[in-house]
């Protein structure tokens, strides 16, 4: 197995200032180019694993469609409650997808990536 740690931003100042991020091996600018066919390229069908810590509705979205089969999403940032997200998730049974809350320190290491 092979790991990647992709980092998607927007801003290009931000891009630039994380580029020694911890662990990072790709960094993508999606206001340049979709992050989500690059991160399956990356990973070759799809990421077992993403975060996303924004709580913006489209990148809510991106990283939905960036999980490959069996992945598992950790949805860090929150949205504004009035604000809905429209999406399909009839792929997320057969595809065994998992989408998890994770407020603040609530992450379980241990029990989110079984070793």
């Amino acid at each position: 197995m092979k790991l990647h740690v992709i980092v998607n931003r927007v801003r290009h100042k931000e891009l630039e200032n994380n580029k020694g991020l911890v662990g990072a091996t790709h960094f993508i600018n999606n206001s340049k180019e979709d992050p989500v066919p690059k991160v399956q390229e990356l990973t070759g069908g799809g990421a077992d694993f993403v975060f996303e810590a924004s709580g913006d509705t489209g990148a809510i979205k991106q990283v939905y469609w960036a999980m490959g089969i069996g992945g598992k999403q950790i949805q860090i940032g929150i949205h504004p409650a009035q604000q809905e997200i429209p999406m399909s998730l009839s792929l997320t049974p057969p595809h065994n997808r998992d989408i998890s809350g994770s407020f603040m320190a609530a992450f379980m290491f241990k029990r989110t990536f079984p070793q």
